[in-house]
């Protein structure tokens, strides 16, 4: 059992428990989840409904990121961070695989990610919360470990390598308005004369098109 297989079982269970049919994806499961190996500032739940979404727990806030939300917090840090990431993205993306675990119901789950931040830091997020970096990190891996499932489970290939596209571009293009994710970006038809960063259903289609993302200029 991996991962996500585990996370749908504990759903399922879930739903019996409280005589919930299966069929409702509205129905949520709230599960624990940590990071093996992690002295974190805050803890981690994961919200399960049709998807499962890792959600911070700092104080009484319960806080989900968005992709875009993921993209912005990147963007506000200094500009060596901002590489340090792109970097790191990239070197995933080109199946440089840093090994991560989680842990649920005592059962360790491995995967690939990215590797930690070398530096103490702390990040302020949009509802004002302050998180370590590494806590973010955490968040980022547990993406990046579930579209690899998913890709293995589906068997659409290329699945996992999408958000990281997407990642990579739109941080390096608004960051330094570089000309290497212009072209891309402008090739699959983003809107480039955004001032921000968009993410949308629309926007989520266009990073589909992976084939013509050349991470070889990252490298």
């Amino acid at each position: 059992m991996n991962l996500l297989e585990c996370i749908d079982a504990i759903s399922d269970k879930t739903h019996l428990e409280y005589n919930i049919p299966q069929n409702n994806k509205k129905f949520t499961s709230f599960i624990p989840i940590e990071a093996v190996n992690h002295t974190s500032s805050c803890n981690f739940l994961i919200k399960k409904q049709d998807k499962a979404k890792l959600l911070f727990i700092v104080g009484r806030q319960r806080i989900y990121l968005s992709d875009l939300q993921i993209i912005n917090t990147i963007l506000s840090m200094d500009n060596d961070t901002i590489s340090w990431f792109i970097k790191n993205f990239a070197s995933l993306y080109d199946n440089n695989l840093y090994k991560v675990q989680f842990k649920i119901d005592g059962d360790i789950y491995d995967g690939c990610g990215i590797e930690r931040f070398p530096k103490k830091k702390n990040l302020l997020l949009f509802t004002d919360s302050v998180i370590d970096i590494n806590d973010f990190i955490v968040l980022l891996n547990f993406i990046f470990l579930k579209d690899r499932l998913w890709e293995s489970m589906s068997g659409e290939d290329g699945f996992s390598k999408r958000t990281l596209c997407k990642y990579i571009s739109l941080i390096d293009y608004y960051s330094t308005k570089s000309n290497r994710s212009k072209s891309f970006l402008k090739d699959i038809g983003y809107p480039i004369e955004n001032s921000y960063p968009t993410d949308n259903k629309h926007i989520k289609e266009l990073f589909k098109e992976i084939e013509k993302f050349d991470i070889s200029l990252y490298l």
